[in-house]
């Protein structure tokens, strides 16, 4: 845990979150990718247009590989977090 203590890692988030303890932390923060890769033209209820994201790091081949990769940061986040831990999500 000292090796986490304090610390901003930057990587594969699959892969480092892996390498935290069980039941390390009282909160976890998460901006995850949202899968925006709009075709068309999408709206508000406001009529102002919603601009999608072409960086690769929201890139998805399919919805079940968006689906997938959600699961699997949500299972990790919940291993880390304590039994009274707090999880926050942008969305």
């Amino acid at each position: 845990m000292s090796k986490i203590f304090n610390q901003i890692t930057n990587g594969n988030s699959l892969k480092e979150i892996k390498e935290i303890p069980d039941k390390s932390f009282d909160l976890v923060f998460a901006d995850p990718p949202y899968n925006m890769q709009i075709g068309e033209t999408l709206t508000r209820p406001d009529s102002s247009k919603v601009n999608g994201v072409n960086d690769k790091w929201d890139q998805f081949n399919s919805f079940e590989d968006y689906d997938n990769f959600s699961k699997s940061w949500l299972k990790e986040c919940k291993r880390i977090l304590k039994d009274n831990g707090s999880i926050w999500v942008i969305g």
